[in-house]
């Protein structure tokens, strides 16, 4: 098993502005990491940093993003094929194409599109993983219908079945359960036990209940610099989140190993 999964060293996101400065970040194999800071911190841009939608400043000392054994070469269908981001922002781009259904806006991830694909393409493979990924989110009677007719919490179970189609060994989460009810979120969770066993996962969150237990890396984000990262108990303070927030706060810990944040 590689020794480091993500590896960003000195790395430096500038458009007009400074977007993420001096980042350095190592995940390791199965190093579960939430990403936590106020809103404007980096922390998606850091998500499309993974992602290679947006680039480093190229420095000559040292490569800034690693991902897989060391390599920094990766084209657009190798990072489809190992990383697999779940965002809304995919949602945009699957209700553009109109009247689409469930199944084909899952089925297409396979082809890295956004529902088109060619029928007779498809695998055997392909049709089992999409009905596989369908069941496992609770989706598969909607498997017909259009997306546009689904609620916010049915349409994100849909961004999650495509990404978990391709078994990717990175998973990234960006805020999961935005817009979701109570009852969406729980499902949300129990499905992502399900992911920790098979793939890293990287999530983006600001809700300290969604980490789970076995998420034990924490990055705190502020002003697109790393303010603080390490192991959740050490990180996950009422004294770290205040100074995160620049708002008092109490951080609370259950009896199941779940953190709770309430403001002062």
């Amino acid at each position: 098993m590689y020794k480091c999964l993500v590896d960003i060293r000195n790395c430096d996101v500038i458009r007009s502005q400074p977007l993420l400065l001096n980042i350095n970040l190592q995940i390791a194999p199965f190093g579960h990491t939430a990403i936590i800071g106020p809103n404007g911190s980096g922390k998606s841009t850091l998500i499309r940093l993974l992602m290679r939608d947006i680039y480093p400043m190229m420095r000559k000392d040292s490569p800034p993003v690693n991902l897989f054994c060391g390599e920094d070469h990766w084209t657009q269908g190798d990072i489809r094929q190992q990383i697999a981001l779940v965002s809304m922002k995919f949602a945009d781009y699957l209700l553009e194409t109109g009247g689409l259904s469930v199944f084909d806006a899952v089925i297409s991830a396979h082809f890295g599109t956004y529902g088109f694909y060619k029928p007779e393409a498809l695998t055997a493979d392909m049709r089992v993983h999409t009905q596989s990924a369908l069941e496992l989110m609770q989706i598969a009677d909607m498997r017909d219908r259009s997306i546009r007719e689904l609620s916010t919490g049915q349409l994100r179970k849909v961004l999650i079945a495509r990404a978990i189609v391709l078994k990717p060994k990175l998973f990234l989460l960006d805020e999961p359960s935005l817009g979701l009810d109570i009852a969406a979120q729980s499902d949300f969770l129990d499905y992502l036990k399900h992911t920790l066993i098979d793939a890293t996962v990287v999530m983006v969150t600001h809700h300290l209940e969604e980490i789970l237990p076995e998420i034990d890396n924490i990055v705190l984000m502020k002003g697109g610099r790393i303010f603080l990262t390490g192991p959740k108990a050490e990180v996950l303070t009422s004294e770290n989140m205040t100074a995160l927030f620049d708002k008092p706060v109490m951080v609370e810990k259950n009896r199941e190993g779940l953190y709770a944040m309430r403001r002062l």
